[in-house]
């Protein structure tokens, strides 16, 4: 489902950023996976943790996937 600033779905050259706060998962794996038409750095709890998106051919997207499972140790992090 794509993401975008209220009000702004029109408008070029955007610099926006995303934050959601998580809590680690339990037992198995936590991973984020993210499709961009532009550029994007990834960070967890305030530390970089990967850029992209990965190149493909002209017109169209690739989803990125990043396992967080080792950066999740707080009670609530922040992606």
């Amino acid at each position: 489902m794509p993401i975008w600033p209220r009000g702004t779905e029109k408008q070029r050259n955007l610099f926006v950023g995303f934050r959601a706060v998580v809590a680690p998962a339990v037992t198995g794996r936590t991973v984020v996976r993210v499709a961009v038409a532009s550029l994007y750095r990834l960070s967890v709890n305030g530390a970089f943790h990967g850029h992209g998106p990965a190149r493909g051919p002209h017109g169209f997207f690739r989803v990125d996937e990043w396992e967080l499972t080792d950066q999740l140790a707080q009670p609530e992090n922040v992606i």
